[in-house]
């Protein structure tokens, strides 16, 4: 699965350096943008895993967008990793007290950098980072080798179908946003046709059977929940 960090800093050798340190590895992808006013505008059509936001932006105060981040409903669970010049402690403190997860001022080490990414999400993400065994009544779900069983019988979903399935199950009892799914496990950040998701989900439902289909409900134009129990 993708983990999709957003950069948000008006330097472009900084989001170089950022899109450099994380997309040395397969799973990280970085989308860079260089003004708050962008970053509103790409997080209104995807969503990203975590957040690594600049305090001096062009249009605004990063410490304010990351106020108005976090008493948005759509975002306020957003992990925020603020990223600057100023290393003052009130501007810390200011940072944190704005809502930000981390503070990392600069210059900084790409190392210390990568470890606070983890760090956050290992606390705010897990299923994103750590893949967990997943058991529920009649079902294991093993992230390691793509695979999931029904009564101890694996039931045969494909890589694309079992990482849908297993963002649903890891975050049990939540409703999931369709667009959310289909940025993280499709790979679609504007979607423009619903039906491959539409698809999808209906295969896995096929391979789970018919007793344990109804274990992901859809909530109509608005995306999926998986529940812990069978529906009765």
């Amino acid at each position: 699965m993708i983990i999709r960090i957003l950069a948000v800093d008006d330097d472009r050798d900084t989001l170089r350096m950022v899109r450099e340190t994380f997309e040395a590895d397969p799973s990280f992808k970085v989308t860079c943008v260089e003004t708050g006013e962008q970053a509103l505008e790409r997080l209104s059509k995807s969503e990203p895993d975590l957040m690594i936001l600049d305090w001096n932006l062009p249009d605004r105060s990063g410490k304010d967008l990351c106020k108005l981040l976090r008493n948005n409903a759509a975002t306020a669970g957003l992990p925020i990793l603020m990223l600057t010049a100023l290393t003052g402690v009130n501007e810390r403190v200011d940072a944190l007290d704005s809502g930000a997860d981390d503070y990392v001022p600069k210059p900084f080490y790409v190392q210390e950098l990568r470890a606070r990414v983890h760090a956050i999400l290992r606390r705010k993400s897990p299923w994103l980072v750590q893949g967990p065994v997943l058991e529920f009544k009649g079902l294991r779900i093993e992230p390691s080798n793509y695979r999931a069983y029904v009564q101890g019988k694996d039931i045969g979903l494909t890589k694309l179908e079992f990482e849908i399935f297993y963002l649903l199950a890891v975050n049990a009892g939540r409703l999931i946003q369709r667009r959310y799914i289909e940025s993280r496990a499709l790979e679609m950040e504007f979607p423009t046709d619903s039906r491959p998701l539409d698809v999808h989900m209906s295969r896995i439902r096929e391979k789970l059977g018919a007793r344990l289909a109804g274990r992901i409900e859809t909530v109509r134009g608005v995306g999926y929940l998986f529940s812990p129990e069978p529906a009765a």
